[in-house]
């Protein structure tokens, strides 16, 4: 792993009962309720993290970026045609015809790895329940 690979946090929208079936690695399952919530919020604001959300549409994850971004947080990036984009290029991908070019080539190299690699790693993971907020017992009095 690069450095570059440890800013990324994934925030994952989608159903917990979907995140539980399939987890993707280094992600927090998130609620839109999530980010009112006070450990959430920490961890959005974990500095030097880039917090790229996740959902199965693209339309989802630009509504809750826009959410989250209008409440403070910053460095939000989007999974392009997010979740069902990605298993289409990437965890199916097949060929439709000989690289034409070395750019090509290498988009294709990196994509039949990937298709092998992420499905194992996803396999890997465990299940994890939306982050919650922690009721801390108050202290003191009038």
């Amino acid at each position: 792993m690069d450095e570059e690979d440890d800013r990324i946090q994934v925030i994952d929208f989608r159903p917990e009962a979907e995140i539980a079936r399939e987890r993707l690695p280094k992600s927090y399952a998130f609620t839109v309720d999530n980010l009112f919530e006070q450990e959430p919020s920490r961890l959005l604001r974990l500095k030097g993290k880039i917090n790229v959300f996740v959902a199965n549409d693209e339309l989802t994850e630009r509504r809750m970026a826009v959410i989250a971004h209008e409440m403070g947080f910053r460095r939000i990036q989007i999974l392009e045609g997010g979740l069902n984009a990605f298993r289409e290029q990437i965890l199916r991908f097949q060929p439709s015809r000989p690289p034409q070019s070395m750019m090509e080539e290498f988009t294709y190299r990196f994509r039949s790895k990937a298709k092998r690699v992420i499905p194992e790693l996803i396999r890997q993971n465990k299940s994890s329940a939306p982050v919650k907020k922690e009721k801390k017992r108050a202290l003191g009095g009038c």
